[in-house]
């Protein structure tokens, strides 16, 4: 049970940035790694209640619906915490400039100053940032990096004939209907799991 969300927390914790240091390309998700992503989120100031209530469960006497219940909290947590800061360089490698500024509606030179941290993130950046970082956490695994662009671009019958990106494009804020169709278009790939 708690297995595909603990999935779903390393692609989240991987596209925001929010890695604990020197993780490995390849990672075990046993409870170590996991006590160690939640002392990350609760150094980083996102889902700290939960990411503390895991760090004090014992092995030896948890709980598999505990576990879920704290992996499930942190990752409702992540999905509502937009962090700049981590997911600029994920968003950027995983996608190519070109798409990201067509997809945050700015410019070449507003990506550079933004994710080098040489301005803040507006936050009308911030949220349509997030948004694509979480998305790309549900792609991860499901596609190359190739397959993933593809995915933004192809028009798609749940969308109306439109594609994610076009939808992406046209959001208001995050709150779009149109905008969760995609999200949920997207946490299709992870079984659910990353449904809130």
């Amino acid at each position: 049970m708690a297995q595909p969300l603990a999935l779903t927390l390393l692609v989240r914790t991987q596209t925001m940035g929010l890695l604990p240091p020197e993780t490995p390309e390849h990672v075990d998700l046993d409870w170590d790694f996991l006590r160690a992503v939640a002392g990350v989120l609760e150094k980083n100031g996102v889902a700290a209640a939960s990411s503390s209530m895991l760090r004090r469960l014992e092995p030896a006497s948890m709980d598999d619906t505990q576990v879920a219940e704290a992996l499930r909290a942190m990752i409702d947590a992540l999905n509502a915490s937009p962090h700049p800061a981590g997911e600029w360089l994920p968003v950027r490698e995983m996608l190519g400039d070109d798409l990201v500024v067509r997809l945050l509606k700015v410019s070449p030179s507003s990506v550079r100053r933004y994710s080098s941290g040489e301005r803040d993130t507006p936050d009308g950046i911030a949220w349509r940032l997030h948004i694509i970082a979480r998305i790309l956490g549900s792609l991860v695994g499901s596609y190359n990096e190739y397959g993933i662009r593809r995915w933004f671009e192809r028009p798609r019958r749940a969308l109306e004939g439109e594609s994610p990106a076009d939808v992406i494009i046209a959001a208001r804020s995050e709150d779009d209907n149109h905008l969760r169709k995609v999200i949920l278009l997207a946490d299709e790939l992870l079984g659910g799991a990353g449904a809130t």
